[in-house]
């Protein structure tokens, strides 16, 4: 599986931000299937629990990270849809605590980082963010190479993840 997951990241960096950043989540979300939490979310942030303390010190510096703090307005500030939920207070705390804990607590800002990723995957996955609009693509752009770093992070070291054969 490792090798699927690799060729499917290759894949990804000739798509644009909206399915890249798609195909990347998706290849997280495969290299968490090992961990033994019930729920998607929390095999997830188990998996990253695995990085090393350089690796969360490199993606929570990457310029991208800043620049999805700094999208204006912020993040689950603006209804899109009538149907789309806002976890607006949710999202700000979770912003607050990577702002706040980026250097003193890098795991637990790395726990709100994901948060946010986790949203923006929802908000693609169920039909609330577009590759024509110009927010989306905004915070799209900033939001694909933070999955990348994570999931490159997570092949690096050979998360246990059973070859199917």
């Amino acid at each position: 599986m490792i090798d699927q997951i690799r060729r499917e990241l290759a894949a990804a960096s000739n798509l644009d931000d909206y399915a890249g950043f798609g195909q990347v989540y998706v290849c997280i979300v495969k290299l968490a299937l090992a961990e033994p939490d019930p729920e998607e979310f929390a095999r997830i942030k188990t998996l990253a629990g695995r990085l090393s303390d350089p690796q969360v010190s490199r993606i929570l510096q990457l310029p991208q990270v800043d620049d999805l703090l700094d999208i204006k307005p912020p993040l689950e500030t603006i209804l899109c849809h009538k149907n789309e939920e806002l976890r607006s207070i949710e999202t700000a705390e979770a912003i607050e605590i990577l702002r706040s804990s980026r250097n003193s607590k890098p795991r637990k800002a790395l726990r709100s980082l994901l948060f946010l990723l986790k949203n923006i995957r929802n908000k693609v996955k169920h039909g609330f963010k577009s590759p024509e609009g110009p927010r989306d693509r905004e915070i799209l752009s900033a939001a694909r190479p933070i999955v990348v770093a994570i999931a490159e992070s997570c092949l690096a070291m050979r998360l246990p993840l059973r070859e199917a054969k």
